[in-house]
């Protein structure tokens, strides 16, 4: 269609409760339109020069959203810039997500959608968002298990 994305993400991921995790996508503009948004730039940003591109474009966004299908709950959603480069049909942008982990063990999803200023979120245009799925664990106790003390010997 005009507007697609596809994504390079991994299916599944099991994390620590509360720990950050970086989690490479790839994002691909898989459409035959820009995803970006192109403005006149404002006055005191213009460059003076001849021939100089008066225009600034605003780029799609990477939004990461928690999910917990139990209603536990979840983080803040993450979002990351995508480079000028996805903007354009055929682009590639690859970003590392920066996600902490629920308080509290359990599974969960994260659901990934490009936002682009031009459209809004690109699954309400029809592109499915990428969808991982999270095993959340127990925090490992930090008290090491007491060393035995080995027995006597009787002589």
């Amino acid at each position: 269609g005009p507007v697609a994305v596809a994504y390079g993400a991994p299916p599944a991921l099991a994390v620590t409760a509360g720990a950050v995790s970086g989690v490479a996508v790839r994002v691909v503009n898989a459409g035959s339109e820009r995803w970006d948004k192109v403005l006149p730039a404002a006055p005191i940003m213009r460059v003076e020069a001849p021939g100089a591109d008066q225009l600034i474009a605003l780029p799609a966004r990477l939004v990461a959203t928690w999910v917990s299908a139990a209603g536990l709950a979840v983080p803040e959603p993450v979002t990351v810039f995508l480079g000028k480069t996805v903007a354009e049909p055929g682009g590639i942008s690859s970003v590392l997500v920066e996600l902490t982990a629920p308080a509290t063990p359990g599974s969960y999803l994260v659901l990934l959608d490009v936002l682009s200023p031009s459209r809004g979120p690109l699954s309400s245009l029809g592109s499915a968002p990428a969808i991982i799925r999270v095993t959340v664990g127990e925090v490992p106790d930090p008290t090491p298990p007491p060393i035995p003390v080995p027995p006597k010997l009787v002589e």
